[in-house]
């Protein structure tokens, strides 16, 4: 891309980015080290002592292949390992997201664990090992999950209100651009990892998502004349602007650059469109961008140019970041709010981003679509 095309950015280095990051404001988390460790020690042991007589077992499922350890023994080694690698966050974090990214960070670590065991054995984890594993990880994502819902509270806020940039905005066709700059280029730790993550996970999920595709496009043509894809300008990282893709929720004879609908209400939205973005599917063409490099799965929401003209040094660091279909933000209740109003969701992302926090974020996405959350 070239030079003239990059919004001039005022933010560029780690001391810009505390400055105004919100990531101290969260306070203590509201539940002790202590009270976590012991729900997930007594969440494990009931699965490796519970899951064998569902499976119509005499024994319990890691019993063939360590058969000196007992479930309680192995559930407190598993607790006390979660424990040194960080899976319990002293400090709290917007929407829980920190008891769910040290989860992964714990599982992770106890299946490299495994691993480097059977490797030393020169030995294969039995497919029992394998299935008490991803059990015991899926529960207590749920235990996670049922937290998270019964303690939700106020969305925190940050200390200094960010510029009103939606003030006197007026939509602009696509042509319409903002001026643009040069603008250095951050690399952060992982962003390799990172992207072979989002290639290997986006060609898989379309590989999949084909039958489905074809579906909505049928179902888009019958419901409405116009195309079954829009393509809209948005700006991605470092101020850079890409085409992002999206199935056509709206009539066509709606303009592609207003404010998207907060509810199903909305005129401009066709009788399937209102479904697909109550399901978040009009997404999925998206994993093309993240193919193509210029989004990722897990990152901030792109905006449109008009309104990135408008933003304060605040909103800035959004585009330090590269974009992602799904978000801190996208999977909030504050989704039905302009992004400006909740910035603290994507400068705590760009702060505390890792491989550990995208993993969180997906598995979040999940219960997120399930209950309807962000969606209009």
């Amino acid at each position: 891309m070239a030079t003239s095309e990059r919004i001039l950015t005022t933010i560029s280095s780690t001391t810009d980015l505390q400055r105004f990051s919100p990531h101290t404001s969260y306070g203590p988390s509201p539940r002790p080290i202590w009270r976590r460790f012991l729900a997930d020690f007594i969440t494990v042991s009931l699965i490796l002592t519970v899951t064998p007589a569902a499976f119509g077992l005499n024994l319990p499922l890691l019993s063939a292949q360590y058969p000196s350890l007992s479930p309680l023994v192995i559930a407190l080694m598993i607790t006390t390992l979660f424990a040194f690698v960080g899976t319990y966050p002293r400090h709290g974090t917007p929407l829980g997201i920190g008891d769910t990214e040290g989860l992964a960070r714990g599982v992770t670590c106890a299946a490299l664990l495994v691993v480097m065991f059977h490797l030393g054995r020169r030995t294969i984890p039995e497919p029992r090992v394998v299935l008490t594993g991803c059990v015991v990880t899926l529960l207590l994502v749920v235990q996670r999950e049922i937290v998270h819902i019964f303690g939700t509270r106020d969305i925190p806020r940050l200390s200094n209100e960010p510029t009103e940039i939606f003030a006197g905005l007026s939509p602009e066709d696509e042509s319409a651009r903002p001026r643009f700059e040069s603008h250095h280029e951050q690399i952060f730790p992982g962003d390799l990892l990172k992207r072979a993550i989002d290639l290997i996970a986006a060609a898989i999920l379309l590989a999949f998502a084909t039958p489905l595709f074809l579906c909505v496009a049928a179902l888009i043509k019958l419901d409405s004349r116009g195309p079954i894809f829009i393509r809209q300008r948005r700006i991605g990282r470092d101020g850079v602007p890409f085409l992002m893709w999206k199935f056509r929720s709206m009539y066509s004879s709606a303009a592609r650059y207003e404010r998207s609908p907060v509810s199903d209400t909305d005129p401009r939205l066709t009788n399937i469109g209102r479904a697909l973005r109550r399901l978040s599917i009009d997404e999925l063409p998206q994993l093309l961008n993240v193919i193509q490099g210029n989004m990722s799965l897990v990152g901030p929401r792109p905006e449109m140019p008009f309104i990135v003209a408008k933003y304060g040094p605040q909103e800035r660091m959004r585009l330090s970041a590269t974009p992602g279909i799904t978000g801190l933000w996208q999977i909030s209740p504050a989704r039905a709010m302009p992004i400006h109003k909740n910035l603290q969701f994507d400068l705590f992302y760009i702060e505390s981003r890792n491989i550990f926090l995208d993993i969180a974020i997906l598995l979040r996405t999940i219960t997120a679509v399930v209950r309807g959350i962000g969606a209009t």
